[in-house]
């Protein structure tokens, strides 16, 4: 027996790792963030398997400290430089997929993991315990000494999951836009982009995971209601409906306009059909909204369950 669980596996994973009356897990994965542990509850008996090297330590990826706590719960700790895998696995299922070890991986990303059962899982487990060989296990003096390592984020071009800024839906919010457009891009714009997207990401200390950016033709698109920084907006691309965003910085150019935004995530997705029960004129063609009206924002927020 096998299912599949997107965007938000971790809450089944933790409850398969958490149960009392399981066999032994041998957990293969990449990267361990500082709380790996409210994500992925080893016991002692389990094993850890995970890319412990300085270089995974100094860049922030693996938690030296949550390798600690692992250790003195009596879970069995390796590193394997260079692994890159995510299979969390029993004699009697495994869970294989994207998903990290972290509250990062739990609350921002989009992940994906495939839960199978029987054959599969003993050829998976089998295949984990096989990389936690003598020579990879780390001793209680190893994992000090990784603790005493510096941790340097500029190595990964990006900051630490704890300094990062989410941004959340206001609970006041007196003004939302509503815009229509597609993803296509001119290259002059995409080209500007491509140089500006890192330093965007350090200078905001965003997650570099719901930063998005579309372009803005002067002359032609968003002539009314043209969002500021600070605003927050519904996108419609393509007859799809967005989830809301928070306007982070605009760009401009002498032609265009470039508008950064970070999405949120949100309980409920609704279809574009939710959005027009709740403000009319968004038929296709309508360009932008912009909608002041507090009922309207109130009954906005239920369709996204905020």
């Amino acid at each position: 027996m096998s299912s599949f669980a997107g965007t938000s596996p971790w809450r089944l994973i933790t409850a398969d790792v958490a149960r009392k009356n399981r066999e032994p897990i041998v957990a293969a994965v990449s990267y361990v963030g500082s709380d790996a542990k409210s994500v992925l509850p080893l016991r002692s008996g389990d094993f850890l398997i995970c890319d412990a090297s300085e270089k995974a330590v100094k860049q922030g990826v693996t938690s030296a400290e949550a390798l600690n706590r692992y250790k003195r719960n009596g879970v069995r700790v390796f590193s394997v430089e260079g692994l890159h895998s995510k299979v969390i696995s029993s004699m009697r299922f495994s869970w294989v997929g994207s998903a990290n070890a972290s509250s990062n991986s739990r609350d921002r990303l989009i992940e994906a993991s495939i839960r199978v059962e029987g054959p599969a899982s003993r050829k998976a487990f089998n295949w984990a315990l096989g990389l936690a060989t003598e020579d990879a296990e780390l001793t209680v003096s190893d994992i000090r000494e990784l603790k005493r390592l510096p941790i340097s984020w500029e190595a990964r071009g990006g900051m630490p999951s704890k300094r990062l800024q989410v941004p959340t839906f206001p609970k006041k919010l007196t003004s939302l836009h509503i815009l229509e457009f597609t993803k296509e891009a001119h290259q002059y714009v995409s080209k500007i982009v491509e140089k500006e997207e890192l330093e965007v990401k350090k200078t905001l200390k965003t997650s570099g995971t719901t930063l998005e950016w579309y372009e803005l033709e002067h002359k032609t698109k968003f002539k009314k209601d043209v969002v500021e920084v600070g605003d927050w907006f519904i996108d419609i691309s393509h007859g799809r409906l967005g989830k809301p965003c928070r306007v982070v910085k605009i760009s401009k150019t002498p032609k265009y306009s470039i508008v950064w935004y970070e999405r949120i995530k949100t309980p409920q997705r609704q279809n574009v059909r939710g959005l027009r029960e709740c403000v009319s004129g968004l038929e296709s063609g309508f360009d932008s909204k912009k909608v002041a009206d507090a009922k309207q924002i109130s009954k906005i927020r239920k369709i996204y369950g905020l």
